[in-house]
């Protein structure tokens, strides 16, 4: 195993679907919570990125088809 590498366990049995349920769950109440908030939320749909601020939505740009994320900074800002 590599330096600084952890193996990570699960200590539940749930199935693939029942994690997948949880994470929509969290990520739809991050989402709510953010603007009630009044944050900015940035994400991709289709292939356009749009920014929704303050009930105003605003394509920003477009990406080519699939898109890998490879860093993401998360900031809580108002």
């Amino acid at each position: 195993m590599a330096k600084g590498k952890k193996i990570i366990r699960e200590q539940t049995r749930s199935s693939h679907e029942a994690r997948q349920e949880l994470f929509a769950e969290a990520a739809n109440g991050a989402i709510l919570h953010a603007r009630s908030e009044g944050l900015p939320l940035t994400y991709i749909e289709g292939t356009s990125i749009i920014r929704e601020h303050n009930g105003k939505t605003t394509v920003i740009g477009t990406v080519k088809g699939r898109t890998t994320i490879l860093h993401r900074t998360i900031s809580l800002k108002k």
